[in-house]
């Protein structure tokens, strides 16, 4: 009883810290709108390592990356495991410069959705059918020729640990269309950081960065059969 009160407690502290980090980053970031974009993405990656480093202190989340020679500094489509919110934040700290396909939705929630308005993320309302995909293919190009690799959640939404639903083919067909190699990502932060739960669990969080998968030689639908696998051969490592 007292161990889960003090995991509790520990889970308070940390959002409260993390919340207050947001909003004195939010506006710094807000005061660099005067200054180029990369700037205001610098800031936001600051504070994604800040709250990374939050949740190891206080929380006792730590993480350990491997595969990180298949990073490179070119634009790249990461198709990565979605178990967490872990991940949407950890990722601007462990990946180069990126944005993300997200939720429409996420852009209205305050502070947090507000820095993913001025730092050029990507929503998808994916109620919307191909006219979604048109929108986030227009702006995933755009983001891919400035140079900025591209992250992805082909879950589409939060996924518990041993749960592989069907991906969806937004990414594949963004870099297949746009030419950019594709990257897998394979983790398990949904153990410390599970999905739905204030909770927060210490532990280490494995990341694994797959090798780039060449999209001129597989269609779409090959290219997520090939990230599943890739996955799920993981499970007894990960």
């Amino acid at each position: 009883m007292f161990y889960k009160f003090t995991l509790i407690l520990r889970s308070l502290v940390f959002y409260c810290l993390m919340a207050s980090s947001a909003l004195i980053f939010m506006l710094a970031m807000y005061i660099a709108l005067l200054l180029p974009f990369r700037v205001r993405l610098e800031l936001g990656r600051s504070w994604a390592k800040f709250t990374v480093y939050l949740a190891k202190i206080i929380c006792g989340i730590s993480y350990e990356v491997k595969g990180r020679q298949h990073l490179s500094k070119k634009p790249v489509v990461f198709l990565s495991r979605h178990e967490s919110a872990w991940e949407t934040i950890a990722f601007n700290a462990i990946l180069p410069p990126c944005v993300f396909v997200c939720k429409r939705s996420l852009m209205y929630v305050p502070i947090i959705g507000w820095g993913m308005v001025i730092t050029k993320q990507i929503p998808i309302d994916r109620s919307q059918g191909i006219r979604a995909f048109k929108k986030v293919f227009e702006k995933g190009k755009n983001r891919l020729d400035q140079g900025l690799s591209i992250a992805i959640f082909p879950e589409g939404t939060r996924v518990a640990p041993g749960h592989y639903p069907a991906l969806h083919k937004t990414g594949a067909a963004l870099a297949k269309a746009c030419g950019y190699p594709i990257v897998p990502i394979a983790l398990n932060s949904g153990t410390c950081w599970p999905r739905n739960s204030f909770i927060k669990y210490p532990g280490k969080i494995s990341v694994l960065i797959g090798e780039a998968i060449d999209p001129k030689a597989h269609s779409a639908d090959e290219i997520n059969v090939l990230c599943q696998q890739w996955i799920k051969s993981l499970k007894p490592t990960i």
